[in-house]
């Protein structure tokens, strides 16, 4: 059992190590991070905004418009491949994405929600697919085990982070905010979204967005991550193998 325990540490450890040493990877992975925090902490709520002010009818047109967006989407990154540039693909349809998350927040109608949800499902597939095209065809088969389970271990904790601040922040911070017609957001940004029940979950969609938007516009800045598919070799699985900790073996990618 102590073997087992000290074998897995090997193995996280290396899978840092290989990241640390592909510095575009490590920024696209937390870059996507950050989009699935963002994206998730707000679509979570599509329930709860929706039924704000409509009824159960409206919110299951909703969730079939969010499904056959994710549908559609699938299809379309199967049939399709994706951009030639991997990375377009990863930050342009994270950007459209956020899009679609403003849209669901403008206005209090089911219709809306259900367009922007729509358009946020749909980028998601796109989006999730060029980026695991870049980490398969950048990572070495023999290690693509341990760094993809880094990649999906992060991946899961943002979603837990995300579902455990989403209800609390609407609950505790913005419905209370935007119900208050004194407040100075109600005197604002209230007078565009407007105000009442639902509405401070509809600001939380609007921020979610310009929260995704601007590590996008940052990562889309950063040389090291906007060139990761030249500079970053294609991992060759015949290439030499190098023994590594506890017994396993990589090929160098």
């Amino acid at each position: 059992m102590q073997n087992s325990f000290h074998s897995l540490q090997q193995d996280i450890a290396y899978g840092f190590k290989y990241l640390r040493g592909r510095l575009g990877l490590v920024g696209l992975l937390i870059n996507f991070a950050l989009a699935n925090f963002m994206l998730n902490s707000t679509s979570v709520l599509s329930g709860p905004l929706v039924l704000s002010t409509a009824d159960a009818g409206a919110l299951g047109i909703v969730q079939t418009a969010m499904g056959a967006g994710m549908l559609i989407g699938s299809i379309v990154m199967s049939a399709w491949g994706g951009p030639r540039r991997r990375f377009h693909g990863v930050l342009g349809f994270i950007g459209l994405g956020g899009i679609g998350l403003a849209i669901a927040g403008l206005h209090p109608s089911a219709t809306v929600i259900a367009a922007g949800g729509f358009l946020l499902l749909l980028c998601v597939p796109l989006a999730s697919g060029s980026s695991q095209a870049i980490f398969q065809s950048k990572v070495a088969a023999a290690v693509q085990g341990r760094v993809f389970a880094i990649r999906t271990m992060i991946s899961r904790y943002m979603l837990t982070l995300a579902y455990a601040s989403a209800g609390p922040l609407a609950d505790r911070v913005f419905e209370p905010v935007l119900r208050d017609p004194a407040s100075a957001l109600s005197r604002t940004i209230g007078g565009v979204i407007g105000t009442g029940q639902g509405r401070g979950m509809g600001l939380m969609s609007i921020l979610g967005a310009v929260a995704l938007l601007a590590p996008t516009a940052v990562a889309y800045a950063n040389p090291r991550i906007r060139n990761i598919e030249d500079e970053l070799p294609d991992a060759i699985s015949t290439l030499p193998e190098t023994a590594l900790p506890g017994g396993t073996v990589a090929a160098e990618a």
